[in-house]
């Protein structure tokens, strides 16, 4: 009886765990998303980032390809 109750206040803890982490998660997304609109970053900066890196991610995939 002793053991069982020991493992589920584990699980428990486990879960209330990883519920506060995404909380956090959600929290520093939004406060990012926020900062992010409030500075308004440049967003030809970051659409050239995402670019390259579908470019680079491209460029693998077809060096893959080749090499099969």
């Amino acid at each position: 009886m002793k053991l069982s109750l020991k493992s589920f206040q584990i699980k428990l803890t486990t879960v209330s765990f990883l519920k506060t982490m995404k909380i956090l998660i959600n929290g520093l997304y939004k406060v990012s998303a926020n900062v992010m609109f409030c500075v308004n970053l440049n967003f030809r900066f970051l659409f050239l980032l995402v670019k390259i890196c579908l470019l680079l991610i491209i460029k693998q995939y077809l060096d893959f390809l080749s090499f099969m």
